[in-house]
């Protein structure tokens, strides 16, 4: 059939090209080598959301444990503990959850590090945390700067923002990360809603009424996130670098396209493609990459400037370092901020072949850690639920309403 014709054409020259890089990342590729670290931490998170009429209920889960010799101590114990959360107003449900579980997983993270741990893990990429800012807030911060007046708006956010930070860590000055975690998000509600209130004063004077009411809202909430979630983030690296900790986060999926790009090979594979392919039956190796562009952060105002600019001077370089522990497992993405970990490159992955599952090539504490994180995605349904009957608010009743076809009985 002609189909089949093509077909073998096309995969026959996609085979060839794949061949010719092979040969290159084949000759990059080093050994693993290096003494690895005498202890280590690994933190990982999960989420699960529920849609209700005028709101999200969100689940948090945190897991963390640190290795010190042979043995394993747990910290946060996951599922064990969920913590849950009415996400209002309902704009960008799912990007502000993943940054609110972020924020859980820092927290988290500076717990083991105060804890003398000598290096961290952390599930997930540092540049998805440098590109925070390049997220929901730059939307809703793009919509914001077009209102009447947005200049002194920026001000009165601007200077509650500093108030923010300095209350941020205060909440981090204590010791227990649960209860951390609670009170960063009693502060992201109290000062969410009091960035609204002087924001709608601000336009009743100005105009005699409060002027574009939900762009106020939507930016006063995902500001203070915003805020909340670079402050800690700046928190965790500063102590890192003080306590010469190295900080590495680990991705077992990534979509990014370094050596795709090199190879004129954008929008047909990603990295993690062209390396499963070229290392398929090698192991212990491991290819860095450090020649990357720093990230900045948007024109728009998503955090206080003073923040920002401490952050870009010291935490937006970066590096990402590809390792395959096992011959039959798969690649992993290594990443970390330049500032603080780029000469403990080898120690984090001799630790973490040390540390591997001799099958699938993946470190155990990092599978420990996820499989205690996991939540089950009917928990926060059925915690949605439970607050809607039994809430005896009106307007908090009708927020928490499941769909319009549950209430008339239709699955």
């Amino acid at each position: 059939m002609l189909l089949d014709k093509v077909k073998f054409t096309v995969t026959r020259e996609l085979r060839d090209i794949l061949d010719e890089v092979e040969i290159k990342l084949r000759e990059v590729a080093q050994q693993i080598e290096g003494r690895g670290f005498s202890s280590s931490g690994y933190v990982d998170g999960s989420y699960v959301l529920d849609e209700r009429r005028g709101a999200f209920l969100s689940v948090f889960s945190t897991a963390s444990l640190s290795l010190r010799g042979n043995r394993f101590y747990k910290r946060m114990k996951g599922s064990e503990y969920p913590v849950p959360y009415i996400l209002i107003p309902k704009v960008y449900g799912e990007s502000r959850s993943s940054m609110l579980m972020e924020i859980a997983e820092f927290i988290s993270g500076l717990d083991l590090i105060r804890r003398g741990t000598e290096s961290l893990f952390m599930d997930g990429s540092y540049l998805s945390v440098l590109m925070s800012p390049f997220g929901a807030i730059r939307d809703v911060a793009s919509r914001f700067s077009q209102l009447p007046f947005s200049s002194e708006a920026i001000e009165v956010a601007e200077n509650l923002g500093e108030t923010i930070i300095l209350t941020i860590g205060e909440v981090l000055s204590s010791k227990d990360p649960y209860n951390i975690f609670i009170s960063t998000l009693r502060v992201i509600d109290e000062y969410g809603s009091l960035l609204y209130n002087e924001l709608s004063k601000l336009f009743k004077r100005y105009l005699g009424y409060t002027y574009a009411r939900k762009d106020l809202l939507d930016y006063s909430m995902v500001y203070v996130e915003e805020t909340t979630f670079m402050s800690i983030i700046n928190t965790l690296l500063e102590e890192a670098k003080e306590r010469d900790v190295g900080v590495f986060w680990v991705a077992k999926d990534s979509e990014s396209r370094v050596l795709a790009e090199k190879e004129q090979l954008l929008g047909w594979f990603t990295d993690l493609t062209l390396l499963d392919y070229s290392w398929r039956n090698l192991g212990n190796i491991f290819l860095q990459i450090d020649s990357l562009p720093p990230v900045g952060f948007p024109k728009e105002h998503v955090c206080p400037r003073k923040l920002r600019k401490y952050f870009t001077s010291k935490w937006n370089k970066y590096a990402i370092t590809y390792f395959k522990l096992g011959v039959k497992g798969a690649v992993i993405q290594l990443s970390f901020p330049l500032a603080i970990s780029r000469d403990m490159v080898n120690d984090a992955l001799k630790t973490l072949l040390n540390v591997s599952d001799k099958r699938y090539g993946y470190p155990r504490p990092l599978s420990y850690a996820h499989n205690l994180a996991v939540l089950d995605q009917r928990l926060a349904r059925l915690i949605a639920d439970e607050l809607w009957r039994s809430n005896k608010n009106p307007l908090l009743k009708s927020i928490l309403a499941p769909s319009g076809r549950y209430l008339l009985g239709l699955r």
